[in-house]
């Protein structure tokens, strides 16, 4: 029986004829699935859905339906309680030769530091079926690939953190709608640029905030 995808979906995963794992669809972007796969294990049979809201995460990745769509993966309920417990993504992007960060919903876009491109990754949307064997091979079913490392919850707590705090402006620090941020003291407010509608709060604020060419006695362009 197919199977249609939807946030707050809590699905099990095969581990052997007598084990199951459970993971839930956490978030969708036009069909990139944010899936959480729990540090669990459940015998085969009845698993209560209500269960992803204890269970700790142990991967997560952008994902697909596949699994899910083809049954491989069993929906066996929808919870929604928990979904703003989860961690979000970060990750970086190439964007004219320069590097970007980019929230996992696309809502956040601005210039990287240094040490923000050190430490995020591309956005990379895996099978989900290198989900299931990392599961598998995690609880003892398989032999464990350096690639399941990348899947470890780890990375979205981590990456996560670089948009729920203030960012230091850089001199001239440009954001993607064109406009320049001067150097400022203390911290500022991160670029929020929006890719779908090009626009950006804090270069909004930022526009807002000048002086008038009126009070500098200056001249007044058009832009």
């Amino acid at each position: 029986m197919k199977q249609t995808a939807r946030v707050g979906d809590v699905f099990t995963v095969p581990i052997d004829s007598t084990r199951l794992g459970i993971g839930q669809i956490v978030a969708d972007w036009q069909g990139e699935l944010y899936i959480v796969i729990f540090d669990a294990v459940y015998p085969a049979g009845s698993v209560d859905p209500q269960s992803a809201i204890s269970e700790r995460p142990l991967f997560a990745a952008l994902s697909l339906d596949a699994k899910i769509h083809n049954g491989d993966w069993l929906m066996i309920g929808n919870v929604s309680s928990n979904l703003g417990s989860f961690a979000q993504p970060v990750f970086k992007v190439n964007h004219g030769g320069r590097i970007f960060l980019e929230s996992r919903d696309r809502s956040i876009f601005r210039p990287a530091s240094h040490a923000e491109a050190e430490v995020l990754r591309f956005r990379t949307v895996v099978a989900p079926v290198r989900l299931e064997k990392a599961l598998k091979a995690n609880f003892g079913q398989g032999d464990w690939s350096v690639r399941f490392d990348e899947l470890r919850y780890e990375y979205p707590v981590v990456s996560s953190r670089l948009i729920s705090r203030p960012v230091v402006a850089n001199p001239d620090r440009e954001c993607p709608s064109g406009v320049s941020f001067p150097q400022r003291e203390g911290p500022v407010s991160a670029c929020e640029f929006n890719r779908s509608t090009r626009t950006c709060k804090q270069a909004a604020l930022e526009k807002s905030e000048r002086p008038s060419a009126k009070s500098q006695n200056v001249p007044e362009k058009s832009e």
